[in-house]
């Protein structure tokens, strides 16, 4: 903006200089002259960088007022430029400057031409004096609503920009997280895997005793130190672990590994909720039920993680005082990390409180980027400013040159009501981010040349009163063009028709050329201010644009980097608990290695953190999904093989659906059966295959709100079921 306006202004300083030079002006022309040159000299300086705006803006309006005072009659071609600038730049300060004394400025710089006019020219019709009074308050107008709103685009593609950079700092701090992930999980591999395996081929016999406990303590020393060291590890261990109280808990469903295992899925952050919000709940039934034990419920149910708090106390009528208690301490904690809460109670008939988490609904992979896209922000700004500025102009127009002309009508209206109309039109056919149809891009075209000639005709060249702003209000037409068209081609057409429908007239009247650049040099002003405005928010939708990209890509790979780091160490705590166990058990001696019933475990055990170190390093954003079902698997005694491959073109709603039609299979696998999943790029899209089975058969839609992007079949192979899941691109 600034360079707009203090270039315009500067090279205007031009068109001053041959305005002094065609004028009769009250004292040496050389020196007006000369301070105009000066001025635009001081322009280039601010464009440059060597000198500040504020000196060009108050050169400019103090060379306006010494310009009026100067000329001898308002006939004169400096005079005539002289209100045209005035209108289009006592405005300037609230474009350039910050604040709300740029507004000020604006009053006072009007205010102090009419005071040079006055004092001057007393002898002047008033009615300039009333057009410079009337036509800046309403230019003010334009200046503070295309200011607000180019300030709110700045700063929202300073907010994407600021947001990229931040994604691009987490992905830096996760590519390390994972990169340390991935040395850890070949740690547990030679570690504790290897271990187990060794075992489980009855390597244990190869080796004494004493060796084989010695290895199995060492293995429990680095993983217990490689889990203590790291990152949200373990966290979940403790859940629901509360120690004694002065209320009994009565446990029923998941509990133990099994607990752990659905427990260590959960973000730490839900973790931690629940298990204040359990807290919370027990606190207030050792307050207030009057009982002596309470029931402490936690399942899985459906592809929800519930829990449920319950005694048989005295109950209430389930009225929750806002601001304390159950109100912060359960609901507000519980809403605040997406978990469901409900409360069942009645007097005399005891309290139920009940919590439901989604278990798909971890940040891990739900993360979505909802933008906006930037070329519609752009295109809505350059709309309205455009609309604003043709409202305005022609208005101001209206109102200036009936005060002006004593209330006459003019050809001037007839071409501002002209302008006004087909504007209005364009508006209505536009308004819903449509584009300039083809008849009324044709009408524009046709009307911008016709507007021209009759605000030269309004002139009437050699009035004594002469009022010269008309060619501005030509301007709104190739506006409307410049910003709705589909291309440039419709706007340079006009333009082209405009130059030559004045060039026309000029020819005729050779006379009056130096008047008729003097009346057009703020049109050409307006239309090389706009394109540069057109060009520049190009340039800062552009930006916009490649930031809320670049800050969605790296939103994308911050969810795989994060699925298979920090949710990989909480599998691995869950998954190691029972493994280390089961070393200590060799350690120590209670556990004999050699036989059958502690080989079979060691060889489970192999098994399953093998593929939880697999599907955390292969298909990131379906880590999460295949721990779930692996987690879904061991508790229905199901042997699950998973074989996946990192595919780049996966997000998080793909992950979903696979993940919803691994689960779904699970779900009617009878145990000690067998399910083989892998997922491939197959026939150019995202595919996903499950083996196993003839009675596996997923029931419905397994993701009813993405049924339509992902398509389930089922084939019978032999005594083998095969079910395909493919991602519509």
């Amino acid at each position: 903006m600034r360079t707009t306006q203090v270039g315009s202004a500067a090279a205007a300083q031009l068109a001053f200089a041959g305005a002094v030079l065609a004028s009769d002006v009250n004292g040496p022309a050389a020196l007006a002259v000369g301070l105009h040159l000066l001025l635009g000299s001081l322009g280039v300086a601010v464009l440059v960088g060597r000198a500040h705006s504020a000196f060009f803006v108050a050169g400019l309006h103090a060379l306006l007022g010494y310009d009026f005072a100067v000329s001898s009659t308002t006939a004169e071609p400096l005079v005539a430029l002289a209100f045209a600038f005035a209108a289009l730049t006592l405005a300037m300060p609230i474009l350039v400057f910050h604040g709300r004394w740029p507004v000020v400025w604006c009053g006072l710089s009007t205010i102090g031409i009419c005071i040079c006019i006055e004092v001057a020219h007393p002898e002047w019709s008033p009615r300039l004096l009333i057009a410079v009074a009337s036509t800046s308050p309403a230019m003010c107008v334009v200046a503070l609503s295309i200011i607000h709103a180019l300030r709110r685009f700045a700063s929202r593609a300073d907010r994407a920009h600021a947001d990229a950079e931040l994604e691009a700092e987490q992905v830096v701090r996760a590519r390390a997280a994972h990169d340390a992930a991935t040395e850890d999980a070949r740690v547990l591999h030679d570690t504790v895997v290897n271990t187990l395996g060794a075992l489980a081929a009855d390597g244990a016999q190869r080796h004494s005793a004493t060796l084989v406990r010695a290895m199995c303590q060492a293995d429990i020393a680095r993983v217990e130190l490689l889990m203590s060291t790291g990152t949200d590890r373990g966290g979940a261990a403790g859940l629901f672990d509360f120690g004694p109280g002065l209320v009994d808990v009565h446990r029923s469903g998941l509990a133990g590994d099994e607990l752990r295992r659905y427990a260590a899925l959960l973000p730490s952050e839900v973790a931690m909720a629940l298990q204040g919000c359990v807290l919370e709940a027990l606190r207030n039934a050792t307050k207030h039920a009057g009982v002596a034990w309470v029931d402490l419920d936690v399942r899985r149910g459906g592809d929800e993680f519930v829990v449920a708090v319950s005694d048989h106390g005295v109950g209430f009528d389930g009225v929750v005082p806002q601001g304390r208690g159950l109100a912060e301490s359960f609901f507000a904690r519980a809403a605040r990390h997406g978990i469901r809460a409900t409360l069942d109670t009645s007097p005399g008939k005891g309290t139920r409180l009940t919590l439901r988490y989604r278990l798909g609904d971890t940040a891990e992979v739900g993360d979505h980027l909802d933008v906006e896209p930037a070329t519609a922000v752009v295109r809505g700004l350059r709309r309205r400013m455009c609309w604003t500025w043709g409202v305005v102009i022609v208005g101001s127009g209206l109102v200036t040159e009936t005060v002006h002309r004593g209330g006459e009508f003019t050809l001037a209206h007839l071409m501002l009501l002209l302008v006004g109309c087909v504007c209005a039109l364009c508006w209505l056919t536009c308004r819903h981010d449509r584009p300039l149809p083809g008849w009324l891009t044709a009408l524009v075209i046709v009307v911008a040349p016709v507007a021209p000639v009759l605000a030269l005709a309004a002139i009437e060249f050699g009035r004594s009163d002469a009022y010269l702003f008309q060619g501005a209000g030509t301007t709104p037409l190739s506006v409307v063009l410049l910003v709705n068209s589909r291309t440039y081609r419709p706007f340079a057409i006009a333009i082209a028709l405009c130059a030559a429908a004045v060039l026309t007239v000029a020819a005729r009247q050779p006379a009056d050329i130096a008047m008729i650049a003097i009346a057009f040099s703020p049109a050409l002003a307006i239309i090389v201010a706009w394109l540069i405005l057109y060009a520049g928010f190009g340039y800062i939708g552009n930006r916009l644009r490649d930031d809320w990209e670049r800050t969605v890509h790296l939103r994308f790979e911050l969810v795989a980097r994060r699925a298979g780091s920090v949710t990989r160490n909480r599998w691995n705590a869950a998954g190691l608990h029972e493994s280390l166990q089961l070393l200590r058990e060799i350690a120590d001696g209670s556990a004999d290695p050699t036989a059958l019933d502690v080989r079979r475990r060691c060889r489970e055990q192999e098994r399953y953190l093998r593929q939880l170190i697999s599907v955390a390093s292969d298909g990131a954003l379906m880590s999460w999904w295949f721990a779930l079902a692996l987690v879904e698997a061991r508790a229905r005694s199901v042997q699950l093989s998973l074989r996946a491959t990192e595919l780049p073109s996966l997000d998080p709603d793909m992950a979903e659906a696979f993940g919803r039609v691994v689960l779904a299979c699970l779900a009617t696998a009878v145990p000690e059966s067998s399910l083989v999943v892998s997922l491939l790029e197959h026939e150019g899209a995202p595919t996903l295959f499950v083996v196993g089975p003839a009675d596996v058969a997923p029931a419905g839609p397994a993701v009813p709100h993405l049924s339509d992007r992902c398509k389930v079949n089922r084939q019978i192979v032999g005594e083998q079921v095969l079910v395909e899941a493919t991602w519509q691109t």
